[in-house]
C-alpha cells in the first residue's frame, strides 16, 4: 500500500493503481479529458484531443509538444482508453481509466500495459501512484 490514503497498486503488467474520491463522474471525466485540468495531474503536460476514437492526443507542456498520443476507446464519464509515446520509434504504453460511480463519490482505476519495456514494481508506482494521488487531490479540492 502506498503511504498515499486510498491508492494501491497491483502487479505484474499490466499494472492496476485505484483510488476512490467524492466527486461524480462527469467531473473526473472533465478532469481526464479537458486540457485546462490534466497539467494539475500529469506531470504539468495538457492533453489536447477530440477525445473521439482513434483521435491523435498531443501532450504538452508549456506550449511544448512532449508526447503524443492516440484514443483507443471513449465511453464518456465511464472509460477512456488511449495509447501514449515519447516519439514515433518508441514503444507505446496504454492507459486505461476507469470511472466507477462508488457510495458517496467514484472509485477511479488506471490500467497502464507497458508492452515492451514494463517498468519494474517500484519504477512503476514511482510514476503512476504520484499521478493518480495528483488526480485525486485535484478532484478533492
Amino acid at each position: 500500500m502506498s503511504a498515499i490514503e486510498g491508492v494501491r497498486a497491483s502487479s505484474p503488467t499490466p499494472r492496476a493503481f485505484a483510488c476512490f474520491v467524492a466527486a461524480d463522474p462527469a467531473r473526473v471525466w472533465a478532469a481526464l479529458t479537458d486540457a485546462r485540468n490534466t497539467g494539475a495531474f500529469m506531470y504539468g503536460l495538457s492533453a489536447s484531443s477530440t477525445w473521439e476514437i482513434d483521435a491523435p492526443i498531443e501532450f504538452q507542456s508549456v506550449g511544448e509538444s512532449a508526447l503524443t498520443g492516440r484514443v483507443v476507446c471513449v465511453q464518456p464519464h465511464r472509460r477512456l482508453s488511449y495509447l501514449v509515446q515519447a516519439g514515433p520509434d518508441d514503444p507505446p504504453v496504454y492507459l486505461t481509466w476507469l470511472i466507477r460511480p462508488s457510495p458517496g463519490g467514484v472509485t477511479i482505476r488506471l490500467h497502464v500495459d507497458e508492452i515492451e519495456y514494463p517498468d519494474d514494481d517500484e519504477e512503476a508506482e514511482d510514476i503512476w501512484l504520484p499521478m493518480l494521488a495528483a488526480l485525486q487531490r485535484t478532484l478533492s479540492e
